[in-house]
């Protein structure tokens, strides 16, 4: 996995531009990458952003009042640590929220990237911590007795986990797909015009571009060809496999 650096430096390109100042010129980092956008209308949009910010408000006010009650599940190691874990990834979870809900039509490769990573790992790591909390609430109570606040600690948990996989489910359920930066033509026609040394270095940029996305491209269908081939070898296995498990071939 590329680093944010690499990223950066394979979307953007520092040109120099005119500019009123001492020197006469500054420096402009120009976004030349693709554009992501979610296959969505403008009421869709709207309708899923307020269904995920929703979902995400309802989850941190019951969060903070389960975890703010004194009661013997709240202060018991094996409900904490898994506790601490869950907050820790649902912060991520929050962070990515909040940029899917400021998020515009189009958005940058680097930007989408970590939206979609918060929004799918950060969440499955959240409802699984998150369940793992309730498993052993239910384990101290259990062990330690049964109480009506401790009872309401762990069912607030569970509708925190079950509101975080309403998130999960409501981005998984998102299109997306790309569009070649048209841009780029009109700083080649109007920044850089005249500037033979920027525009060709500028054209070089967008080659290594266009090489690298079609790399990215054959590397998807050469994996899904993979997984293609592992699963028809799966199934053709088994329509060869005898009834009584020995994975010889019947004779004849």
């Amino acid at each position: 996995m590329a680093t944010l650096r690499e990223s950066f430096e394979a979307n953007y390109i520092a040109l120099q531009v005119p500019a009123d100042n001492k020197k006469g010129y500054k420096i402009d980092y120009v976004y030349y990458g693709p554009w992501y956008h979610w296959r969505l209308t403008d009421r869709e949009r709207a309708l899923y952003k307020f269904q995920m910010g929703s979902a995400l408000l309802l989850c941190a006010l019951i969060y903070l009042f389960t975890g703010i009650q004194y009661c013997t599940v709240n202060y018991n190691i094996f409900v904490v640590v898994p506790s601490m874990a869950s907050l820790a990834a649902f912060l991520f979870e929050i962070l990515g929220v909040i940029q899917f809900l400021l998020v515009k039509e189009r958005t940058t490769k680097i930007n989408f990237e970590d939206v979609n990573m918060k929004l799918r790992a950060a969440t499955v790591f959240h409802v699984c911590f998150m369940g793992a909390t309730v498993l052993c609430c239910i384990g101290v109570m259990i062990f330690t007795g049964f109480s009506g606040l401790s009872f309401a600690v762990t069912l607030g948990y569970a509708v925190c986990a079950a509101l975080s996989a309403y998130i999960y489910i409501r981005y998984r359920s998102i299109e997306f797909y790309t569009e070649k930066n048209t841009d780029v033509k009109g700083i080649l026609n109007g920044v850089l015009a005249g500037d033979l040394e920027q525009s060709k270095a500028f054209e070089q940029k967008l080659k290594e571009m266009e090489a690298r996305e079609d790399a990215e491209k054959e590397a998807k269908k050469k994996r899904r060809r993979k997984q293609l081939q592992k699963v028809s070898g799966m199934f053709s296995d088994a329509k060869f496999t005898s009834a009584d498990g020995s994975g010889r071939k019947k004779k004849k």
